[in-house]
């Protein structure tokens, strides 16, 4: 058996509520795959859970991870707790990991804790990884001296819009690195070479698996990156497909220019989509902008749904946390928008607007630069989503792809719906 690696995510910071109200963040997509599969792929460990807060306790979702309380020790084979906010950089290798507990960081800040087999959890305050200086680090114990502290080249992803900036440069580097070829080394995907009616601009490689679908009238441009196609990918044309670019399983483009984007399973995709992060399980079946953006799943965007990513003086863009105002310190950010969100025809989305999760925006136009969660959204205000009612349209959206809500997403967002709004509209 391997080593037992664990998420640590108890404090994620108030900027994510947006997408962690209803999910841990180590789900999100960062580059060609999720947070959580690039620390098992880096590390080359099983993970086994999500050390959460208490509102996500019980996350359970089909294909994700699994919220789960802190063990009472390293176990049999040793666990490695790691920060989800920390993201190493592509193609560095894993410390060597041993018989002593070993911190490791990124930019001098702690990202994990390695815990050799038998070992109690610490109990010291920030003992698991919290990023924290490094210079800071706690005692694990007196038996243990000078904890040795590992270096490795990455990132911190410390908010939705760090995460928004840095994908596209993160998937450009794992497309770089795909050799087609999964962890049993057996081939996973060919290099597309070309089909009646399809242009392709290369430079860069294109990856599909064998079942892939690509019609004529498409365009596969990779002179600025790769682009990969996964296991039931549908790409009808005319359509312009721009590298990097991963499509993952049984998502469909259904036209338009999409380039620079990381689009995670089962969505539908139509418009000009560029530089975003879809979680998966999400449509944007028509014409409209996405740009800069990060959605959640079961995110449905209506008709002619656009939103900006540039103001109009150029400025870098401010938007508010927690009733402070906050200036991101970048100048192209779209919008984040939560699990479950439901948008009408002809909506537009500010430069950095936050949709939280299980919202529905039925006004047309403009809609507020931020939106409570489970909050309808009408051309005479807001008021909050009877939570019967949301749920009843979460199992019909969910039953359209033939999928049951868990049990402890409904109780997840019951207890959203209660924070947000108190005890009524039930």
């Amino acid at each position: 058996m391997s080593a037992r690696l664990l998420m640590v995510e108890r404090s994620p910071g108030s900027a994510w509520a947006v997408m962690t109200a209803t999910r841990p963040l180590a789900s999100l997509r960062f580059g060609d795959r999720t947070l959580a599969d690039r620390i098992m792929g880096w590390s080359g460990m099983t993970c086994e859970g999500v050390l959460t807060r208490g509102a996500l306790e019980g996350f359970h979702e089909e294909g994700s991870l699994r919220g789960v309380s802190a063990p009472p020790d390293a176990g049999p084979n040793g666990t490695l707790f790691w920060n989800s906010r920390a993201a190493p950089q592509t193609g560095t290798p894993c410390p060597a990991l041993g018989s002593r507990p070993t911190l490791i960081e990124i930019e001098g800040r702690v990202a994990g804790l390695w815990l050799p087999p038998g070992r109690p959890l610490p109990q010291a305050p920030g003992a698991l990884p919290d990023g924290r200086a490094a210079a800071e680090r706690p005692e694990l114990g007196a038996a243990d001296g000078e904890v040795p502290l590992e270096s490795c080249a990455g990132v911190w992803l410390d908010a939705p819009w760090k995460l928004i900036e840095l994908n596209p440069r993160v998937l450009a580097a794992d497309l770089d690195a795909f050799r087609g070829l999964g962890e049993s080394r057996r081939p996973t995907h060919h290099r597309f070479e070309g089909l009646p009616g399809v242009h392709v601009e290369r430079g860069h490689p294109i990856w599909i698996e064998e079942d892939v679908d690509i019609g004529p009238g498409v365009v596969l441009d990779t002179r600025e990156g790769a682009i990969r196609l996964d296991q039931g990918v549908r790409v009808l044309g005319p359509a312009r497909l721009v590298g990097p670019l991963h499509v993952a399983w049984d998502s469909w483009i259904l036209g338009g220019h999409v380039g620079s984007s990381s689009i995670g399973p089962v969505c539908k995709v139509h418009g000009e989509v560029s530089d975003s992060v879809m979680l998966g399980w999400s449509n944007k079946a028509h014409d409209g902008h996405l740009g800069h953006a990060l959605l959640g799943r079961w995110v449905n965007l209506g008709a002619g749904t656009s939103n900006s990513d540039l103001r109009n003086d150029y400025g870098t863009v401010r938007l508010m946390v927690e009733g402070e105002r906050v200036d991101t310190g970048i100048t192209k950010l779209g919008s984040m928008i939560g699990d479950h969100v439901k948008t009408g025809i002809g909506t537009l989305l500010n430069t950095g607007a936050i949709i939280g999760a299980g919202s529905q925006i039925a006004s047309g136009g403009f809609a507020p630069a931020a939106v409570p969660p489970l909050t309808w959204i009408t051309p005479g205000g807001s008021s909050p989503y009877r939570f019967d009612r949301f749920v009843n349209v979460m199992r019909a959206a969910m039953a359209r792809r033939y999928v049951v809500p868990s049990e402890s997403t409904i109780e997840i967002f019951r207890r959203l719906h209660a924070e947000v709004h108190g005890g009524g509209s039930a």
